[in-house]
């Protein structure tokens, strides 16, 4: 899929929504560490870290959520206008302002 040559809206959407939600699954693993060393803190012991970590796990999330609410759009959009093309530079311009 990620391979193919097709570059339209949906896909440029759900590329974009498996990176983020590779890299908020990639943020779990600090906290499955402190689960597996008997729920001691471990990393989240450093105030710098867990701060660190607390704003770059929310970012993510809500980043994932906007991702995921710009394709429902996108899609009811096309449902109800099928033959209007929405440009792809306006869907990558709001992605990339929202990040």
């Amino acid at each position: 899929y990620f391979i193919s040559k097709r570059r339209d809206i949906s896909a440029i959407i759900y590329m974009t929504i498996t990176a983020v939600d590779t890299m908020l699954c990639l943020c779990a693993f600090p906290v499955a560490l402190s689960y597996f060393n008997n729920r001691n803190p471990t990393l989240f012991a450093s105030l710098v870290f867990c701060n660190g970590w607390h704003l770059v796990y929310k970012t993510l999330s809500s980043m994932s959520v906007f991702c995921v609410a710009t394709l429902s759009i996108t899609r009811t959009y096309f449902l109800l206008r099928p033959f209007k093309c929405i440009s792809q530079k306006v869907v990558v311009a709001v992605l990339v302002s929202y990040f």
